[in-house]
């Protein structure tokens, strides 16, 4: 045997050694391309949102409904919320977006329905969700309230 070649329980560990660095290395890679795509999308939320600042007193009694697509692709927030006189009554996120293990849904709805009012403080450590939320009530605005008749004999929802 010459002394270049391995023996074969070292050539197994070196194998083991080169598939624990590569796995690690995708790992390392793929926490690297969340992060900056999560930033990404809050920066587009930031702009989509831009200096817009609702008037709830001056929106039309209904029921609204709206979304922030981030990339154009998929959801990062849903929403629905209700207005009766110039006043919120109720906001829902079916869908909102979050730095994973922090859970500021919650507090972003709390701080609005204490307000009664669609504008609020971003939540502090939930930058990007907050920006999710208001990009969403954002598009809810623009889509107008769902009109509703309730005719006894057939619900139509028309939007």
């Amino acid at each position: 045997m010459e002394n270049n070649e391995l023996k074969p329980a070292h050539k197994a560990a070196r194998t083991v050694l080169l598939a624990i660095i590569l796995s690690g290395a995708v790992i390392v890679i793929a926490l690297v391309a969340g992060y900056i795509g999560f930033e990404v999308m809050g920066r587009q939320a930031e702009n989509a949102v831009g200096d817009f600042k609702p008037d709830t007193a001056a929106l039309y009694d209904g029921i609204y409904s709206g979304e922030y697509k981030a990339f154009d692709a998929f959801a990062a927030a849903e929403v629905e919320f209700d207005i009766e006189n110039g006043r919120l009554s109720d906001v829902e996120f079916s869908r909102l977006l979050q730095t994973p293990g922090h859970d500021a849904s919650e507090e972003v709805r709390e701080r609005i329905s204490e307000s009664g009012d669609l504008r609020f403080d971003t939540v502090t450590g939930a930058t990007r969700t907050s920006g999710f939320a208001k990009a969403a009530i954002k598009d809810a605005i623009e889509n107008g309230p769902a009109m509703e008749y309730e005719t006894g004999l057939l619900d139509i929802d028309f939007r």
